[in-house]
């Protein structure tokens, strides 16, 4: 049982660690998008107006800024070329740009086809959250209004029983030994009195 709660506990570990490495990788890829590349690319990377990057951006950006982690690239391309306003300028036929902001290829059909294919993820996923949300409010509402009530249990009624009194022991009688008294006799020919032993039933049935 140890075994496996301890298993459970560094899967959790492990699963925490990942969440916040993902967090962290898109605070920075957002943080390269808004700050290094409008500033090294002001006429690729300008936010208001939205043109398509040429396919391969990312190997050419990677070749002139090695110092910059390649996971916080893909980060800040991900951020940028993931979203509906860049995806809905993906018309076949539109001009893709280079780097210094230099026409160097059309857009294709299979371009605009992955553009629009994009956007419907990412509306279906938005109108399932808000779904979601209204199906939430909506029981929590429900619950609200006609609470169910919990049923109720009869409690049993509980028979107290008294301990038994232990019993009492009787004492052991006490076995005392009775001590005979001694008889006077008195001598008929001298009249002297003489205490002797009182005699057994059995020495007096003898005697007579």
């Amino acid at each position: 049982m140890s075994n496996e709660i301890e298993i459970s506990e560094a899967k959790a570990a492990k699963e925490l660690a990942i969440i916040k490495k993902r967090e962290l990788l898109k605070k920075s890829g957002q943080e390269l998008l808004d700050n290094e590349l409008p500033q090294y690319y002001p006429d690729c990377f300008n936010q208001t107006a939205l043109k398509p990057l040429k396919i391969g951006i990312y190997e050419d950006i990677k070749a002139e800024h090695p110092e910059i982690n390649k996971k916080i690239i893909k980060a800040a391309l991900k951020l940028h070329c993931k979203v509906i306003p860049y995806l809905s300028i993906l018309v076949a036929g539109s001009q893709r740009i280079n780097l210094k902001g230099e026409v160097v290829e059309a857009v294709t059909e299979a371009g605009a086809e992955y553009g629009q294919l994009n956007i419907k993820r990412i509306t279906d996923k938005a109108e399932r959250a808000k779904q979601r949300k209204i199906d939430e409010a909506a029981q929590l509402k429900a619950e609200l209004e006609n609470p169910v009530e919990k049923p109720v249990v009869e409690k049993k009624p509980v028979i107290k029983v008294k301990p038994a009194e232990p019993k009492k022991q009787t004492p052991e009688p006490k076995i005392t030994q009775k001590v005979k008294k001694p008889i006077i006799v008195t001598k008929k020919s001298t009249g002297v009195k003489i205490t002797t032993k009182r005699p057994t039933l059995a020495f007096l049935k003898k005697d007579k």
